[in-house]
């Protein structure tokens, strides 16, 4: 069946070429009768007259027109999908998901991207930019292919590499008095309790990692707010509101020089991990492997002496 649906395609195209039955056999190298028995055949799987005969020279009808043309056009699709597909399957093109934590849009994942997009241009890449907790469920759920953010809490399996540790700082506004010049031991921390503390919520890890520091040592803060985003709680601690716990990124300091101290929190004290991980169950493909090798470059790891990690 399938060589005569391709065959009708070369008649039809024949037929309308040379303007004959004739013509169009001796153009594909069979006979007269084995042509006519094709076109026969399908005018009456259709109910349709596909050949004008009592024209010469001999044209398609007009149902002969529309049923070539949507002939060609499938054809032609179905060339364009082999394509893809022989493409996908020697990693010429794909597409790669990334769950994103918000912690990460002013760090080094713009850098990521684009070193990434310029070494493999065939892949496309779609960011999700999600609370840490969302985007991490998502990669469990297998609705994202790679989470990149802190490491939560969150029970499921997946495995995972260490990117990086983070550091935290202190932000306090500078009309605030009485502030430690250095936090290296935990009790330094504790003055936390004799000011308003501006809260990162917990939907993102880094909200849950200091709200365990704080149940861990017995720290009460003043909290006035709870927040979701990291800029917003930049902003609020600009304008004087609150201190808070933060990454350490130049970018963040840069936006509060002039209006709050920025005191380093020791990683012995208080840090936490950046990780990359996926489901599983499912298997690193090219895309996932050429993102890793990428991170791996510009973070200067040696993948010989990175480990994996499995979540439960």
């Amino acid at each position: 069946m399938e060589n005569e649906n391709f065959m009708i395609v070369e008649i039809l195209r024949s037929v309308k070429q040379f303007g004959s039955i004739t013509g169009a056999a001796k153009h594909l190298f069979v006979s007269q009768p084995y042509v006519s028995r094709i076109i026969k055949q399908t005018e009456k799987q259709l109910s349709v007259t596909l050949i004008d005969r009592s024209t010469r020279p001999t044209k398609l009808s007009y149902a002969g027109e529309v049923y070539l043309n949507g002939l060609n056009k499938i054809t032609n699709d179905a060339t364009m999908l082999n394509d893809k597909l022989y493409k996908i399957v020697h990693s010429e093109i794909g597409n790669l998901s990334i769950g994103l934590s918000e912690s990460m849009e002013e760090h080094v994942f713009p850098l990521v991207i684009t070193n990434f997009l310029r070494q493999f241009p065939q892949y496309h890449l779609e960011i999700h930019e999600l609370p840490s907790n969302q985007a991490q469920q998502a990669v469990i759920d297998n609705q994202i292919d790679i989470y990149v953010g802190p490491k939560t809490i969150l029970k499921g399996r997946f495995l995972y590499r260490k990117m990086f540790q983070q550091s935290l700082m202190l932000v306090v506004p500078k009309n605030i008095t009485s502030v430690p010049t250095n936090i290296i031991a935990i009790k330094d921390l504790t003055w936390l309790e004799k000011t308003p503390f501006i809260e990162i919520g917990h939907t993102m890890a880094l909200g849950e990692i200091i709200e365990q520091f704080f149940e861990d040592n017995a720290i009460r803060p003043i909290k006035i707010v709870t927040i979701n985003n990291l800029n917003s709680i930049v902003q609020l601690c600009s304008l004087g509101l609150g201190s808070s716990i933060l990454p350490a990124d130049e970018k963040i300091i840069d936006a509060l020089s002039e209006s709050c101290k920025c005191i380093p929190i020791s990683k012995n004290i208080l840090a936490f991990d950046i990780i990359m991980g996926h489901r599983t169950s499912k298997s690193n493909t090219p895309e996932m492997n050429a993102f890793l090798k990428v991170v791996q470059k510009i973070l200067k790891i040696d993948p010989r002496n990175q480990t994996v990690y499995q979540n439960e």
